[in-house]
């Protein structure tokens, strides 16, 4: 079976990690991701329990939050890549927009509408995302941008709901 993986498989999977590809954000495997892959998968399949895969992940958010200068409860974490980023992200901003209202929208769920301003260069997965979260694909306000990609700040106040 490892033979035929690497014979045929491996040779005709993604270009993402051949040399010079650099269509995606994200990157080719490289040794070490490899080896920390497989380790954690042999030695931590369960995220539910305790194990040093967990620290080493808490420690390694620990270094990338103190190199950003973030404050020091704020937390994170690592995702496959930008759709579940994207929906980690707008749920965490859901849940504490609403709690901030005295709504527990993980518990209770979305009894009032939502909306979520985004760029017309955003990634279709946050109109996914909505959906996901009961928020809703078709309140994704699409904001026109400028030639460097921001947001115009009048075209925002246009679409602003009271």
């Amino acid at each position: 079976m490892l033979a035929e993986l690497c014979e045929q498989l491996i040779p005709n999977g993604s270009a993402v990690a051949r040399p010079g590809f650099s269509a995606y954000i994200t990157t080719g495997p490289t040794t070490v991701a490899i080896a920390a892959a497989t380790a954690a998968m042999l030695a931590a399949p369960q995220r539910q329990m305790l194990h040093a895969f967990n620290f080493i992940e808490e420690l390694s958010l620990d270094w990338l939050r103190e190199l950003l200068g973030l404050a020091p409860h704020m937390k994170g974490l690592y995702s496959s890549g930008g759709s579940a980023a994207n929906l980690v992200a707008l749920g965490a901003a859901r849940q504490a927009t609403l709690e901030q209202a005295g709504i527990d929208p993980a518990a209770e769920g979305m009894n009032r509408r939502a909306v979520i301003y985004a760029s017309t260069e955003t990634h279709h997965t946050v109109k996914r995302a909505a959906g996901v979260l009961g928020i809703g694909r078709n309140n994704v306000i699409n904001i026109e941008t400028d030639r460097q990609g921001r947001i115009v700040p009048q075209a925002l106040r246009n679409h602003t709901i009271g």
